[in-house]
């Protein structure tokens, strides 16, 4: 698929148990916006997209159980869904495979902002998320993050392993604001 697809999911589309690969098997950039409406159980897997071009986006409501985008490279710099109290598993992208959190939005360059509050991340969540912004140091093709935000705390968010720790001190070390339970 050419350009950059919008997937927007309400209320009005009824069915909706799951954006998948399978369903959009060429699919290697995409968008998602979750509407603020009571769906049914639902998860978003695509193993192979490359470029998330515009931000997470969504609030309270929605019955999303599972992101899985372990093949991101370009990760959009605004990512929110918070009060996704069904929300366990979270990967956006992989150490080694993103090579940009971040980008244009609005007026101009933007740092990472990661907003999963009032979830349900399980550790690996919670560190996945953590150790990809940390990774992205301007090395190895990388592009360098500072001041970004990083809010994982509240609902029932896992706290982070020793290695989601240490992701989070060198976040701060590069001006990062870290919320986590």
């Amino acid at each position: 698929l050419e350009g950059a697809p919008n997937l927007y999911i309400s209320n009005s589309t009824p069915g909706i148990t799951g954006f998948r690969a399978s369903m959009f098997p060429a699919l290697r950039r995409a968008s998602f916006n979750l509407g603020y409406y009571y769906l049914p159980s639902f998860e978003i897997d695509f193993p192979l997209l490359t470029d998330l071009t515009s931000g997470l986006q969504g609030s309270s409501s929605s019955n999303l159980t599972q992101i899985n985008l372990p093949a991101l490279v370009n990760i959009y710099y605004y990512q929110a869904l918070s009060y996704f109290s069904t929300l366990t598993n979270v990967i956006l992208g992989a150490v080694g495979v993103t090579k940009k959190w971040g980008g244009t939005g609005g007026g101009g360059t933007n740092s990472p902002y990661a907003y999963f509050q009032d979830c349900a991340l399980n550790q690996t969540s919670v560190d996945n998320i953590l150790m990809v912004l940390a990774s992205l140091d301007g090395t190895n093709g990388t592009t360098y993050n500072a001041n970004g935000t990083v809010v994982l705390n509240g609902g029932s968010n896992s706290q982070p392993s020793g290695s989601g720790y240490m992701a989070i001190s060198t976040l701060q070390s590069r001006g990062f604001y870290i919320a986590t339970n």
